[in-house]
């Protein structure tokens, strides 16, 4: 009895012991190829781009198929009055195109240009994606080094009131250096909690991005920088060879040009050579060819107005074109002077921090001389918290600023 007993015990421990613990997701360690190949992978304007280019690409396929010969079959049974049994035909009709105008190599051109642009398309959603990855990364990434510098804020004040409870309390501002450094650690402690709720809600946008578990936690790592354009015209020359939206504009105004054609085609005559077998699997079966000559004699003149409407559309793409220009002209220019703004200012709070990490020292070493009071050391160690939080704001906002030009560019890689 007790044998069962003790094994029954040992089976529940082991199963116990072996069972996984349904309520914690480990961190996913995740770098910034891998965010960018997790995006792209379950990105749905991806898929939907996907999708436009494969539709596109049918299309080519179905306009050259017209080249081709088409053949059908048809049964007739018809009953003639009076007469005692029904009649049946048989007909085999083989139907090839010899000449329609120049339509099917306009619709085969046309087609081909469209599936272009949505491949052009397909690249910039892909792009838009990435930025939109790249961005997010970074904001979590921020957010995490914002995180430990209040952390390191609550401990070095919490070591410094240590320090400061160990001196002799008969001083007369003994008193007042406990409170008021108590009170810096509970206005460091509110800023840490503060801080701590941002980062969860900006690695959540970053989470919702790659679709992952809403409760998954993320171990990020730094990443290297890119090179970005060093001047505004090699900036604006890259944007008007490289956006993919540009490329795409382009390929809209030929598909409108190609549009014209496929309308002119109309006006033309079509000529068609058929082959008939008649009567099939009877005796008195027969064959016969025929080259037939179609051509429109009275439309109302609805072919010229088929014309005037795609030569309106053409005009149209053009236009659509040179706004795309502009605004990418506007939106590299922007981007251009943004990062360099970033980058001057990124420049000056890492001169601000080396100074106020001086001041500091100094401060730290005169008061423990007592060259210096309490109140000084809070006072440089608060300048010196914030320089480190300009200079951590001021790193992210340039690599941030870095990845929207490098976007405005057409520059940013996809797959890394």
């Amino acid at each position: 009895m007790n044998f069962r007993r003790t094994f029954f015990c040992a089976g529940i421990t082991l199963l116990c012991w072996s069972a996984p613990n349904w309520g914690y997701t480990a961190p996913l360690a995740l770098t910034l190829p891998e965010s960018i190949h997790l995006a792209l992978t379950r990105s749905h304007a991806v898929k939907i781009a996907e999708l436009d280019a494969a539709k596109a690409s049918l299309e080519i396929k179905k306009n050259k198929s017209t080249y081709w010969p088409t053949v059908s079959m048809t049964h007739e049974q018809t009953q003639i009055e009076k007469s005692p049994k029904p009649e049946y035909g048989n007909y085999l009709t083989a139907k090839l195109p010899l000449s329609d105008g120049g339509r099917t190599k306009s619709l085969v051109m046309q087609s081909q240009e469209f599936y272009e642009g949505t491949a052009d398309n397909l690249e910039h959603t892909k792009q838009q994606v990435t930025a939109s990855t790249m961005l997010a990364y970074y904001n979590a990434l921020q957010a995490k080094n914002r995180e430990d510098l209040a952390k390191l804020a609550v401990e070095n004040l919490t070591q410094h009131l240590t320090q400061i409870k160990l001196q002799d309390a008969t001083k007369n501002d003994f008193k007042r250096n406990v409170q008021r450094t108590e009170a810096k650690l509970a206005q460091a402690r509110q800023n840490y909690i503060r801080i701590h709720n941002e980062r969860q809600l900006v690695t959540s946008q970053l989470i919702s991005l790659l679709q992952l578990k809403p409760d998954q936690e993320l171990t990020l790592s730094e990443i290297p920088g890119q090179s970005a354009p060093e001047t505004l015209d090699l900036a604006i020359q890259a944007a008007l060879r490289q956006r993919n939206d540009l490329k795409q504009a382009r390929k809209e105004q030929n598909v409108a040009q190609w549009g014209i054609k496929v309308a002119a085609s109309n006006k033309r005559p079509n000529v068609y050579l058929l082959f008939v077998a008649s009567d099939l699997w009877l005796p008195e079966q027969y064959w016969y060819t025929t080259v037939s000559v179609s051509t429109n004699l009275f439309d109302a003149g609805r072919a010229n107005i088929e014309v005037r409407q795609a030569s309106l559309e053409e005009a149209k793409a053009q236009e659509c074109l040179e706004q795309k220009i502009e605004k990418i002209t506007q939106e590299t220019r922007e981007a251009f002077y943004y990062f360099q703004q970033a980058d001057t200012a990124m420049k000056e709070t890492a001169q601000f921090l080396g100074k106020a990490t001086e001041d500091y020292e100094t401060a730290i070493a005169e008061f423990q001389s007592e060259k210096a009071n309490n109140e000084d050391v809070l006072n440089f160690y608060s300048i010196l918290a914030e320089a480190k939080a300009s200079n951590v704001n001021a790193l992210y906002d340039y690599h941030k600023c870095r990845v929207k030009l490098l976007q405005a560019t057409g520059m940013l890689p996809v797959s890394w």
